[in-house]
């Protein structure tokens, strides 16, 4: 008899020594409904040789449990950072060979010999591990199993080694799920897992190699001219999710400088989208969220802030001023500054308060915790269109831009960074509604909102530069030298660019708004 149900789990990156502090927690144990048991699970993945069923998103494996073996299908998989739903299909085996005979759903059966059209299926990777679990209570009557996994992917002669921790919701809402991940995992250093132990799998099969966790870089979001404001909220909201979890499993097991950056960049779209979508989600969950996102860009733009003095601050003058020693040891003391900031950084994003912006970020997007029972014009906000949200938000921004740019003129340096950061919110606003306009309509605007924004970008390198006179000016007279040729020629630029502000921002007035 083949047993059919949806699995709904949340899956996380966590080294072994999480994994051994979970296994020892008291609030495990507290709602814990039995002991700790453990069992060895040996699966064997079968494909075709050209891969067909990966490609078809079927999961086909056999795999030992105890005294029996299981044959299971998993298809129709949806995994939004670390929340997996899944369709799985079960059926108990004399044997590790298969036999699809014995699926009795048709269609499953039909999708797999669909997928497979006619080729053999021969085992191509398996996994050992080690599973501890233990099923607890949630606060509203709830059971989740934990699953604390440790083993290995076996890939002809790969290995590659594996620990994460499941938590599988047996039965009841899904709030006991994130409020019981809440408990637990805050005070243990996690990410959480988009991929599974199939997809690492077929990684190495297809690499030929153990993959190594790479910087994921933003992609441009996807959104639907017809769908609500609500469920495009949403999407944003899982988008940057899982490229804020993933970048911080890459800076945290790897030195990829593109780890932290790429980090940054998620937590700043996060924010972004935040802003955007303010006028119907602005609830105390976001506003947290939102601070909580701007602490953590701030720890891990430490690095990235100091390769951009480097290169973009510093890089420049020194090419000109070749003889000035001050300058070399300009460098040496960043290069210091870089070996000091990398341990903080990491102990930083380490913390549990980052284990809590992320469980708080997941329940809230997955949660709907924006919601605010019993404000119908919220509902009705939310239930527009998002392609009319996208106007009045873009609208909104633009003549913000045109209130700060007044007597242009006579802007006091700090009214120029005033408007910089308005520029800024119009740019990542324009970013994340461009998909619902045609690319020719929008390309003149942004050219000329860009235009704009490296003319006041000028002004950020000028305060890098002021920030450089004020940590290192006082180290050496040669440095101090240095800064202070270093300020000036930054003051020059930025004050040369700002010359052609007037004419570039007339040009932007005059363009026409790409979303009317």
């Amino acid at each position: 008899m083949t047993d059919k149900f949806q699995e709904i789990e949340l899956k996380f990156h966590c080294d072994i020594e999480g994994i051994k502090k979970l296994r020892r927690a008291q609030k495990v144990k507290d709602v814990a409904t039995g002991n700790w048991r453990s069992r060895l699970l040996r699966a064997i993945y079968h494909d075709t040789a050209d891969l067909a069923l990966k490609r078809a998103g079927i999961a086909l494996r056999t795999r030992k449990e105890g005294r029996y073996w299981v044959q299971t299908i998993k298809c129709n998989a949806k995994m939004h950072a670390g929340l997996s739903r899944v369709d799985e299909y079960h059926v108990r085996l004399r044997n590790e060979q298969l036999d699809l005979e014995r699926i009795e759903d048709t269609q499953v059966r039909q999708l797999l010999e669909k997928a497979c059209g006619g080729m053999p299926l021969t085992p191509v990777f398996e996994t050992i591990i080690r599973r501890q679990y233990v099923q607890v209570a949630g606060p509203t009557g709830g059971v989740v199993e934990v699953s604390l996994d440790a083993g290995e992917v076996v890939v002809g002669g790969l290995i590659a080694p594996i620990t994460e921790v499941e938590m599988e919701l047996v039965q009841g809402p899904l709030e006991d799920l994130f409020q019981l991940a809440g408990g637990f995992m805050a005070d243990i250093p996690f990410s959480f897992s988009s991929s599974n132990k199939a997809s690492v799998g077929y990684g190495m099969l297809v690499e030929g190699r153990a993959t190594q966790a790479m910087p994921l870089h933003a992609k441009d979001f996807v959104l639907t001219d017809g769908a609500n404001t609500e469920i495009a909220y949403r999407d944003a909201l899982r988008a940057c999710l899982k490229q804020i979890s993933h970048n911080l499993h890459v800076t945290r097991v790897s030195d990829h400088p593109e780890g932290p950056h790429q980090l940054r960049v998620g937590l700043r779209r996060l924010r972004s989208v935040f802003r955007v979508f303010k006028d119907v989600a602005d609830v105390p969950e976001m506003r947290f969220l939102d601070g909580e996102a701007r602490w953590l860009a701030s720890q891990v733009g430490r690095l990235r802030d100091l390769d951009v003095l480097r290169d973009d601050i510093v890089a420049p003058v020194a090419k000109i001023r070749t003889e000035d020693q001050g300058f070399a040891q300009l460098a040496h003391e960043l290069a210091l500054a870089w070996d000091e900031a990398a341990p903080l950084v990491r102990a930083n994003i380490n913390a549990p308060r980052v284990g809590v912006f992320l469980l708080r970020l997941q329940a809230y997007c997955e949660g709907r915790g924006w919601i605010q029972m019993g404000d119908f014009t919220q509902t009705m906000r939310l239930a527009r269109p998002i392609s009319i949200h996208a106007e009045l938000t873009l609208d909104r921004l633009r003549r913000k831009c045109a209130k700060k740019a007044k007597k242009l003129e006579q802007l006091s340096i700090e009214q120029r960074h005033d408007l910089r950061k308005e520029l800024k919110k119009l740019r990542y606003a324009s970013d994340f509604f461009l998909c619902l306009y045609p690319k020719k309509k929008s390309e003149k605007f942004l050219k000329s909102l860009k235009k704009l924004q490296n003319i006041f970008g000028y002004l950020n390198d000028v305060a890098m530069a002021e920030e450089l006179v004020a940590r290192h000016g006082h180290k050496s007279p040669e440095i101090s030298m240095a800064l202070g040729y270093l300020l000036g020629w930054h003051h020059g630029e930025a004050e040369k660019a700002f010359a052609h502000a007037r004419v570039a921002w007339n040009n932007f007035a005059a363009t026409k708004a790409f979303w009317r």
